[in-house]
């Protein structure tokens, strides 16, 4: 029988999407979450919002450890760091 593995050591790629507010510094703060848990981003998109204040911006990442990837999300949900989930 093989062991179970911890979850938080799964290394992948991750494709993670948030809706933040669309003003100066909010793209660069959250590809910061990344970089503070060692997250190496491939590419990044950021899509024009609808009016309404906000915008999606779009991560996908080098292979990483969920745990470091589930820390960064964390981080970048906070309330200190306020946004919407995505659609």
């Amino acid at each position: 029988m093989l062991p179970i593995r911890n979850i938080d050591n799964l290394v992948t790629r991750y494709y993670i999407r948030l809706t933040v507010e669309d003003k100066v510094g909010t793209l660069a703060a959250n590809a910061r979450f990344f970089a503070e848990h060692g997250i190496s981003i491939s590419e990044i998109r950021q899509l024009e919002g609808s009016g309404d204040g906000n915008c999606t911006l779009v991560y996908v990442t080098h292979a990483s450890c969920e745990g470091a990837a589930k820390a960064a999300i964390s981080r970048a949900e906070s309330p200190a760091h306020p946004r919407r989930p995505a659609p």
